[in-house]
């Protein structure tokens, strides 16, 4: 038996096969994909608030700035304003005050003191209003220079938005892109399993419908064996025979579920059942996982992985809690009074 299903494996369509291979690769590749295009729009982000900050911090230095320039601005004026004011009060003594005081001077000293005095006044105000002119034009230029500064900063957020956008977009193609990759990936490889099911099932033609019909009698009268023994199968009627070893478990279920095993029984994946490539039909099998143990009966050739010792109906891992490949530790037992034959 363990040949001819090694036979029909190795004659499975290798197209199936080769389409799996070629979509896992495309599901790969949109992985790679998407991951490099997280990661630049993870940096653009980056960038994205660094000029943000950017743009926030020239905001506030152009306000400033504006604020300085107003204020020396002002000074300058108040400045200007003063000089006016003091020629106007140097008109008026030059017209009529200043020929007051100097027909009320008693000697050149105090004539000299007064002319002296109204002239480094005059010096000091105009060298003022240019100090703060000068001061107000170079803040000004500033001014320019942030706002230069500002309009730039705003141009790079513009472009970045742009480029950011772009990559969202490509983004969001991308993951749907890879979505639709996975679901067909999902289809094909559910078509190959059915095809390795369709294998496994051995169809064998140019059989007549008197011989299927025997083989359904037999299947329906194995069924029942096999219903009998499990609902008799209790610890207390178990003995160990101290064949003890342990080996890598799978389980199997989805896609076998109703078909005929290898001992001739239909398989039902809720069944505490398992297949093995060594132990006689009808085996009683205690599994032990995880603190945990079930007894198995034998009745289906498997698993066909290497490395592999047992394969483990779907209700028999659920009550181990066993998922994927793991370690068990499996012991032989016997009834310890007589049972229901199987098969």
């Amino acid at each position: 038996m363990f040949v001819v299903v090694a036979l029909v494996f190795s004659t499975a369509p290798a197209a199936a096969v080769d389409r799996v291979a070629e979509q896992r690769s495309r599901v790969k590749a949109a992985q790679g994909r998407l991951d490099s295009l997280t990661a630049r729009l993870t940096a653009l982000l980056g960038e994205a608030n660094s000029l943000d900050q950017a743009l926030t911090s020239a905001s506030v230095n152009v306000a400033v700035t504006r604020l300085r320039v107003q204020a020396a601005t002002r000074k300058a004026e108040e400045s200007k304003r003063a000089i006016s004011a003091r020629a106007r009060e140097a008109y008026k003594r030059g017209s009529l005050g200043q020929i007051q005081f100097l027909f009320g001077v008693r000697t050149f000293a105090q004539f000299l003191s007064f002319a002296k005095t109204l002239g480094v006044t005059f010096e000091q105000d105009a060298a003022t209003y240019k100090r703060l002119t000068e001061a107000a034009s170079a803040i000004e230029a500033g001014r320019t220079g942030v706002e230069e500064n500002k309009q730039e900063l705003t141009a790079a957020t513009k472009r970045l938005e742009a480029v950011r956008d772009e990559i969202q977009k490509a983004l969001g193609e991308q993951q749907e892109f890879l979505a639709g990759a996975q679901s067909e990936l999902a289809a094909l490889e559910a078509a190959r399993r059915k095809a390795e099911l369709a294998a496994r099932s051995v169809v064998r033609s140019g059989v007549s419908p008197a011989v299927e019909a025997r083989r359904t009698a037999r299947q329906r009268v194995l069924d029942e064996r096999l219903a009998a023994l499990l609902a008799w199968i209790t610890p207390a009627r178990l003995r160990s025979t101290g064949v003890v070893t342990t080996g890598m478990s799978s389980w199997y279920g989805p896609g076998f579920d109703g078909r005929r095993s290898s001992s001739g029984a239909t398989y039902h994946q809720e069944q505490m059942t398992a297949a093995s490539l060594v132990l006689p039909f009808g085996t009683l099998l205690k599994v032990d996982f995880a603190g945990k143990s079930v007894v198995v009966v034998i009745t289906d050739r498997g698993p066909y992985i290497p490395g592999r010792v047992l394969d483990l109906s779907a209700g028999a891992a659920q009550a181990l809690g066993l998922s994927g490949v793991k370690q068990v530790r499996m012991e032989i037992m016997t009834p310890a009074e007589p049972a229901p034959p199987f098969p």
